[in-house]
């Protein structure tokens, strides 16, 4: 568990600790929750400078329908989200006492309702709070890219002394989610899924890491030959 201070709002200063969402119900709920897709729009109809297909079909993000929709997600995902995180959220012991002191006071002043939220909930009323304490648990929990540059750093991997970048996932013509790749990553590694999904997240990206590495190192040495 990570600790967390929030900086901002009424609760300056109080100190939280963050937990992690279990991979898998993490991974099923954004899969739950898919962001809606814009139309697609023939891009003369656009009004863009067509230099090759006149027919060629772009996503038209400016649709109407499509920002209701996207608005809708948002607001959907971000309530459910809250629910989903608040509960890896709690105040440790040390700073417990400060917290519910600092509450008492709130609730006497009539600031806050007689059965107000804790510190952790409050927190995530505060759009900066939550973005951060969002992507805290998701380090903690899966494959991020914060995760990634941390195990690039550590690995060092240089080629002819330049230094290699963590390659990214399957580019051009083939398409596939994250959780594709990590699933490779597993079997790479021997675990069984639910196995890989209890390492933390900085395993995780640990092991993503290491297997792009591997096959970039590869592809680098097949042009050399």
């Amino acid at each position: 568990m990570s600790e967390y201070v929030i900086e901002y709002g009424r609760w300056h200063g109080t100190c939280l600790g963050i937990g992690r969402v279990p991979r898998q119900r993490l991974d099923k709920f954004i899969a739950e929750h898919p962001e809606p897709d814009p139309p697609l729009k023939k891009v003369v109809d656009l009004g863009i400078e067509v230099w090759g297909d006149p027919d060629e079909r772009i996503p038209d993000h400016d649709n109407a329908e499509y920002l209701v929709a996207r608005e809708v997600w948002n607001r959907t995902f971000s309530l459910e989200m809250v629910d989903l995180i608040a509960s890896t959220i709690t105040v440790p012991i040390e700073t417990e006492a400060a917290a519910l002191l600092e509450l008492e006071e709130m609730r006497a002043l009539k600031l806050i309702e007689s059965g107000g939220a804790m510190p952790s909930l409050l927190a995530l009323l505060d759009e900066r709070d939550q973005k951060e304490i969002v992507e805290q648990i998701f380090y903690n929990s899966t494959v991020t890219i914060r995760g990634l540059v941390e195990a690039a750093k550590a690995y060092n991997v240089r080629w002819d002394k330049k230094k290699v970048p963590v390659a990214g996932r399957l580019r051009g013509p083939a398409q596939a989610s994250s959780i594709f790749e990590a699933r490779l990553v597993a079997t790479w590694v021997y675990l069984k899924w639910p196995e890989f999904c209890e390492l933390t997240g900085a395993e995780q990206s640990a092991h993503v890491a290491l297997y792009r590495y591997k096959n970039k190192l590869s592809e680098l040495a097949a042009r050399k030959t």
